[in-house]
């Protein structure tokens, strides 16, 4: 083991490292005394939880902005360094558009620039994060215990569709039709195995010390702002999720160990070759009747048989970790500590029903906030689905079609140079909206404010002229401005509206995004605030976004308009009686800051 003075003068380096297994290695790296750790992140990545760990700081540790593709930056990280933790590798919740351009590049020439600069700079070791991913699938392995001689079969992921860049050597240019969804769950085995293979044949030409660390489904606390892909597969059991994850499981191990496995990889002089880092090999079935057991409020689903066909189980399957000194964490402690994290973190509500807005309109009106806003279960509400990102990603690349095939109701996207296109069409009637800010990288968020602002505004002014973010008024407040035509409702007609926007998100995790609409008069402070030209021309609105089992999100769409008192009543849903509260507050707030700026 390295000693406490060596620790303090070697300069390590991370990348990848405010990833989920990334941002615990730090940790782990701060808490063994480690004083120089070079972390390199995406460039534009959030890494403000990395210094928010205990002891991190400006002397001990330095971000490098490094795309893993980019040699030169790489370079500049790992320089001066002795050891490499190599664990930047892309996984995603979504199915890759370009499964090449998004998985495979980056893993496999990612991890040959990192060796090259190891290489290059006398590098003592590298320590090379790959997955289980590069152990299984493999179909062919029945009726033996799954080991670290087990290779992904990728002539299976091949037959699966996953075709491209397995026949040749190099990164073609040429690309084959998109898979189907479910066989894009085999890129990510596809370009874990391709990056390892291409890291033992660079260690082996240019003598490298080079050891890789196999981890299986990685649970623990989330320190990152996101949601990532290992702990998904716990979320989503929770929520329902009857999949089985086939030849994709062997086991968990708590991240917190996985991290302790590379510090000690790293420090142990007789390391070499490859690590399976899992607590024990079994199905995903009995897994899923540990957490079921655990949390029984949960729908967690019980599987009929077996959910890994042929797989042999085993306890000690980390053996050559285990008589390196790791002792892993029970899997039912990593199950709560990661529930625990979901939750705090808004990923999990309670139960599955905590997920849903109430619909029956007899249930009973939540209690008053404190502001004595009216509360009605009378509301107008609209609910509109959404898969997540990949409703966004489907409705764009099926967007070079004009029609909207059959002429039902319905959402279309038409890509622009400068923007997208949103149109809406419902009972006949066609709206459309035309953004130069809403680009492909929207979203769900964003994708569901606008898109739901101009559909509402429509029925107001079928000639609506544009919205758009006209200002920054403060770091979580923007304006947006709606232009009304002489065909409007009286109340608008041949009018502006400001409205103010303010995204908030509750102790329950919930994301609540309320808009408050003023004219531009009054907003402008053309009008004594006092004036009775405010009574009726205030026009509230908000949307609850809330995340559902199947990983969609459910909107409740909330609008008020009041002309006959001062104080306006809000409908709201009655899980989310805050939405009043922000609303009032964003009313005052848009008041105290009039604008009579036309930028």
């Amino acid at each position: 083991m390295a000693s406490e003075a060596k620790k303090e003068e070697e300069a390590v380096c991370v990348t990848g490292a405010n990833g989920f297994i990334g941002t615990w290695l730090v940790k782990t790296l701060l808490d063994n005394n480690y004083t120089s750790i070079n972390a390199t992140v995406f460039p534009g990545s959030d890494l403000s939880h990395l210094f928010a760990l205990p002891g991190a700081g400006d002397a001990n540790l330095r971000v490098f902005e490094a795309d893993v593709l980019d040699s030169g930056a790489v370079s500049r990280a790992v320089e001066g360094c002795k050891g490499v933790f190599h664990v930047a590798s892309p996984c995603t919740l979504e199915d890759p558009v370009d499964p090449e351009k998004e998985l495979i590049l980056p893993a496999v020439q990612g991890t040959l620039n990192v060796l090259e600069a190891a290489k290059r700079f006398g590098v003592r070791r590298v320590v090379v994060t790959s997955s289980i991913s590069a152990i299984v699938p493999n179909p062919g392995w029945k009726g033996k215990v799954f080991d670290e001689t087990s290779w992904t079969d990728l002539e299976y992921c091949k037959s699966r569709k996953a075709k491209a860049f397995l026949d040749r050597r190099t990164l073609g240019a040429q690309y084959l039709k998109k898979p189907k969804s479910k066989a894009l769950k085999k890129w990510y085995p596809v370009s874990k195995t391709l990056a390892e293979k291409a890291a033992w044949e660079f260690a082996e030409k240019h003598g490298v010390d080079v050891v890789a660390i196999h981890p299986a489904t990685c649970l623990g606390p989330l320190m990152q702002p996101y949601l990532n892909a290992s702990c998904a597969v716990l979320q989503q059991l929770l929520q329902g999720s009857k999949d089985t994850q086939e030849y994709h499981w062997l086991g968990a191990v708590h991240v917190k160990d996985v991290a302790k496995a590379q510090v000690l990889l790293f420090e142990s002089p007789a390391a070499s070759g490859r690590y399976l880092c899992t607590n024990g090999i079994y199905q995903f079935g009995d897994f899923a009747e540990r957490v079921s057991k655990l949390f029984p409020e949960f729908p967690v689903h019980r599987f009929d048989g077996e959910t890994q066909p042929g797989l042999i189980p085993c306890k000690d399957a980390a053996k050559r970790l285990m008589d390196l000194g790791l002792v892993f964490t029970p899997v039912e402690d990593a199950v709560r500590e990661t529930v625990e994290s979901l939750k705090a973190k808004g990923f999990l509500g309670q139960h599955k029903e905590a997920c849903r807005p109430i619909l029956n309109p007899t249930m009973s009106s939540p209690a008053p906030c404190s502001r004595s806003w009216s509360i009605s279960e009378d509301s107008l509400r609209r609910y509109v689905h959404f898969a997540s990102e990949s409703c966004i990603q489907e409705l764009l690349s099926a967007s070079d079609s004009n029609r909207f095939g059959n002429g039902d109701d319905g959402w279309k996207v038409l890509t622009l140079d400068d923007g997208v296109e949103i149109s809406k069409r419902r009972s006949g009637s066609l709206h459309t909206f035309r953004s130069r800010w809403l680009l492909k990288s929207v979203s769900p968020q964003q994708f569901i404010t606008v898109a739901n602002a101009i559909d509402a505004a429509k029925q107001w002014d079928s000639d609506l002229v544009e919205a758009k973010y006209i200002k920054d008024l403060e770091d979580n407040l923007s304006i947006i401005r709606l232009r009304f035509g002489e065909h409007s409702k009286p109340l608008f007609r041949n009018r502006e509206f400001i409205v103010y926007e303010r995204r908030e998100t509750m102790e329950d995790g919930t994301l609540v995004v309320a808009v408050a609409s003023l004219p531009k008069e009054i907003a402008a402070g053309l009008h004594p605030k006092q004036n009775n030209s405010i009574r009726g021309l205030l026009l509230q609105s908000g949307w609850v976004v809330e995340k559902l089992e199947d990983d969609s999100c459910m909107v409740t769409y909330v609008v008020q308009l009041d002309p006959a008192g001062w104080v306006p009543k809000c409908f709201v849903n009655r899980l989310n009686t805050k939405l009043v509260m922000i609303i009032e507050n964003l009313r005052k707030l848009a008041q105290a800051c009039p604008t009579n700026k036309d930028t």
